[in-house]
């Protein structure tokens, strides 16, 4: 199979896919960062560069810990579903309160606004060893390097573990990792251009599928691509080790 990124060639710069998810919080379903935002702004004499700053720092602790709460897991399923889930809170928890700040910005008309940042991997991670499975002794071992899904078009919503269909709603892949992999990757990543970089993460020579449908956590394939799927990476080790890129626009750019 012959794959021709003409994006690779034409796009400049692509943007990471991010996503508002309200109160100052943006996802990054590209790095698997959630970033939160607050600002403060300088008023009066005593309203010094490090009062202003150590204002905009105050609450942001209690931002991440409401935005995270947010971040969508799987189908029905979402971190504050896991912070009551007795198995998995305490972890989880402890993991969503360990936001460092990414950056800090000042502006002319003395404002000062606060980016904190928190990584949703290891904010997971007791999730990902909950879902794990078991690598087997034997597994296929396909020439493909991993799996991009064009989802494009199909109003698809970023999700961390996304259930994988065939038309008919059999599984094709259930988001679950190999039990050594769990700690350290993502079940998938988004991209919002194919020719961004991160794409190196599928390898040279990736199966390429297109989803027709989408919904609460799950990506449904078209019915040749099903197949395709099916034949080329059942029991495969490609599935379960991260490699599987997820393309939510632009449209036009992935040739076979």
């Amino acid at each position: 199979m012959i794959v021709i990124w003409l994006a690779l060639a034409l796009a400049q710069d692509p943007e990471d896919f991010r996503e508002d998810i309200g109160g100052g919080a943006v996802v990054n379903w590209t790095t698997l960062t959630l970033e939160v935002s607050n600002s403060a702004q300088g008023r009066g004499v005593g309203a010094t560069r490090k009062v202003v700053e150590a204002s905009a720092r105050n609450g942001l602790g209690d931002q991440v810990q409401s935005a995270v709460a947010g971040v969508r897991v799987a189908s029905e399923l979402d971190v504050n579903e896991l912070l009551r889930d007795p198995a998995l809170s305490e972890r989880v928890e402890s993991r969503s309160a360990r936001w460092a700040v990414g950056a800090t910005h000042y502006y002319a008309s003395g404002r000062i606004e606060v980016i904190a940042e928190l990584d949703l991997l290891d904010v997971l991670k007791p999730y990902n060893e909950h879902v794990q499975h078991t690598r087997p002794q034997v597994v296929r071992e396909p020439e493909l390097t991993g799996v991009v899904i064009d989802a494009r078009g199909i109003g698809a919503a970023p999700v961390w573990a996304p259930v994988i269909l065939a038309p008919n709603e059999r599984v094709l892949w259930d988001g679950g990792l190999w039990h050594d992999v769990a700690v350290s990757t993502a079940p998938v990543f988004w991209l919002s251009d194919p020719a961004h970089p991160a794409i190196v993460r599928v390898g040279q020579d990736p199966l390429i599928v297109r989803a027709e449908e989408s919904g609460d956590g799950t990506l449904v394939l078209e019915y040749m691509d099903a197949v395709r799927f099916r034949t080329a990476l059942e029991g495969s080790d490609i599935l379960r080790s991260g490699a599987i890129a997820i393309i939510v626009g632009p449209l036009s750019l992935i040739h076979i």
